[in-house]
C-alpha cells in the first residue's frame, strides 16, 4: 500500500493570523497560579424570568445576567481581581470586564472579546443592551467596544510570530496595561448542551475568570422537599497570587446567593 493510499485525500490551509493571538495568550496563561472551582448555582427562578421576559418581547441572556452579578460581587470585593506587579497588589475600583460574545469577522461567526467598562455601575438592561448590541457591530477588527486595544490587536497581527508572546508578556505584568487593554475580569459562555452537565476549564491572563457552562435540570433540595431545579454549571478561577481560599470562598458564596435569588431581575 503506497502512502497515498494511507493518508487518503487531505488539504492543507493557512492558520489564521487571529489564532495567534489565542495560541500566545494561552501559552502564557497556562504559567499563571489560578485555582479553579466547579460550582453548580439553582438558577431555577431566574430561568423562570428569563422565559417570559424573552415571551414579553423584552429578552434578558443568561450572560448578561450573569456579567450583572458578578460584577456586582466583583465591586463588593475587589482584592479578588487585583493585579499582582512583584511586590505590590493593583486594586481597581472599578470593574473592567472582558466578555466574550460572538460576532463576524471575515464572514465568519466567531468569537470576540467586547470591553464592558464600569460594568459595576451599570444596570442590567445597560448591560443586556451593550451585549446584545455588540454582536450586531460590523466592526472587522478582531477587539469589540475597546479602540485602543483593537488597534493594538492588529499590530499584534503584522508583528513577527516570535514576538506575539512578548506582547501578552508584558500586557499581563502591567496593572496599567491590563486594566485598559483587557479589564481584570473575563466571563466567557459556551451556551447551552441539552441535558448534559458541563463545565468549561479555561485558561486566561486575567486575574478573575468565569465560564458559564451548561444549564441542567434535576433534583434540589427546596425546604425539606425535593423538586426539579435548574442548575448553573459555573467555573470560576482566581489567581492565587492574589487570593487566598478563604476570600474565594467568600466570594463564590455571595455570588451563588445573588444567582439563587434571581438578582436584578424582578425589578429590571
Amino acid at each position: 500500500m503506497s502512502k497515498s493510499d494511507i493518508l487518503g485525500r487531505y488539504t492543507v490551509r493557512d492558520l489564521p493570523g487571529t489564532r495567534f493571538f489565542s495560541i500566545d495568550m494561552l501559552a502564557i496563561g497556562v504559567r499563571k497560579h489560578h485555582v479553579m472551582g466547579l460550582v453548580e448555582v439553582d438558577v431555577t427562578d431566574a430561568m423562570k424570568t428569563l422565559a417570559r421576559r424573552k415571551e414579553s418581547g423584552e429578552p434578558v441572556t443568561l450572560t448578561a445576567w450573569a456579567t450583572r452579578c458578578i460584577s456586582q460581587v466583583a465591586a463588593e470585593q475587589p482584592e479578588a481581581h487585583a493585579v499582582r506587579k512583584r511586590n505590590r497588589l493593583f486594586v481597581f475600583d472599578d470593574v473592567d470586564l472582558t466578555v466574550m460574545v460572538e460576532g463576524e469577522l471575515g464572514g465568519k461567526r466567531v468569537p470576540r472579546p467586547y470591553l464592558l467598562r464600569k460594568a459595576n455601575e451599570k444596570t442590567l438592561s445597560q448591560i443586556n443592551e451593550e451585549l446584545s448590541g455588540s454582536k450586531k457591530t460590523r466592526d472587522e477588527g478582531l477587539v469589540l467596544g475597546n479602540e485602543r486595544a483593537a488597534r493594538m490587536a492588529k499590530l499584534y497581527l503584522r508583528m513577527p510570530r516570535v514576538l506575539g508572546r512578548t506582547f501578552w508578556r508584558v500586557l499581563s505584568n502591567s496593572p496599567s496595561l491590563t486594566k485598559k487593554m483587557t479589564g481584570t475580569v473575563i466571563v466567557t459562555s459556551l451556551g447551552m448542551f441539552g441535558n448534559v452537565s458541563a463545565w468549561a476549564l479555561p485558561i486566561t491572563t486575567l486575574p478573575l475568570c468565569f465560564a458559564l457552562g451548561s444549564v441542567t435540570r434535576k433534583p434540589g433540595m427546596v425546604g425539606d422537599s425535593i423538586e426539579a431545579r435548574d442548575f448553573l454549571h459555573l467555573t470560576i478561577m482566581f489567581d492565587h497570587d492574589v487570593v487566598d481560599g478563604a476570600p474565594a470562598a467568600r466570594f463564590t458564596a455571595r455570588l451563588a446567593e445573588l444567582m439563587e435569588s434571581a438578582f436584578e431581575l424582578v425589578d429590571t
